[in-house]
């Protein structure tokens, strides 16, 4: 898929689920404070369905206002609700766990791949490298959460992607610098 028509695709998807905010006010302000990121662009890239797509919040203010509206208005769209996020029954995830202009978010996101994000005002940022994406080629850029990054690598590899020996050692370097209490929580 090309880039202009990964952009009408997200522009799409974003608009349906705006559309679908019944409180104007809410409605307003999330569609100013709300982008699109993470691994859904790059399947859009890779012409493949994406899983879902995460939706993440500029401010604290948009985030309150998105899990206030779905704890009550909203309620009958959520199919389930983690610590993490909350995912609506049209494969949106209202990503909880982090907030933040885009640049501050996709800087902590483990794989280069995934540093994308798109918004109704500015469209598709992309700041990651095409190549990597058609090339199937993970590239690891840390993560506080190493074992996590491990078990998605894992999946990317079985899907066809490769990932270089050097970046499979970093991995194994951020988890060995994990604390034992970490790996407890992990479990």
């Amino acid at each position: 898929m090309d880039l202009k028509e990964i952009d009408n695709t997200l522009r799409n998807i974003f608009e349906k689920w705006i559309d679908g905010i019944v409180i104007q006010q809410v409605r307003d302000h999330l569609r100013d404070h709300t982008y699109i990121s993470g691994g859904c662009i790059a399947s859009l890239v890779l012409d493949e369905t994406p899983n879902d797509y995460d939706l993440y919040f500029t401010d604290d203010v948009a985030l309150k206002m998105a899990v206030d509206y779905y704890a009550d208005t909203g309620r009958g769209a959520v199919a389930n609700v983690s610590k993490n996020a909350i995912l609506l029954r049209t494969k949106i995830h209202l990503v909880t766990k982090l907030c933040g202009a885009p640049d501050q978010v996709i800087a902590q996101f483990d794989f280069k791949h995934t540093r994308a994000s798109w918004s109704p005002q500015n469209g598709l940022a992309s700041p990651f490298t095409l190549s990597l994406i058609n090339n199937k080629k993970l590239e690891y850029l840390g993560s506080p959460n190493a074992i996590s990054s491990f078990y998605r690598a894992i999946k990317f590899i079985a899907r066809g992607w490769t990932i270089s020996r050097g970046d499979l050692i970093k991995i194994a370097m951020d988890i060995a610098d994990l604390t034992d209490n970490y790996v407890e929580d992990f479990y």
